[in-house]
């Protein structure tokens, strides 16, 4: 059974990447699997920040 947190991920996925949610697996390999270029990690990145309210200090 999934987390509410792994369902919301899931489902960010699902739209993103027009699938069902059944396809993703939590061993989904994003870029070899669902063939995601590093413009679409990015997206997915700055998505999940909004979504959980995560902030990044800037600079490294």
């Amino acid at each position: 059974m999934k987390s509410a947190t792994e369902e919301k991920i899931f489902k960010l996925l699902s739209v993103h990447f027009s699938i069902g949610q059944e396809v993703i697996t939590l061993r989904s390999n994003l870029i070899e699997e669902l063939y995601m270029d590093s413009i679409g990690l990015l997206e997915i990145v700055m998505t999940l920040n909004d979504v959980f309210s995560v902030v990044l200090p800037e600079g490294g």
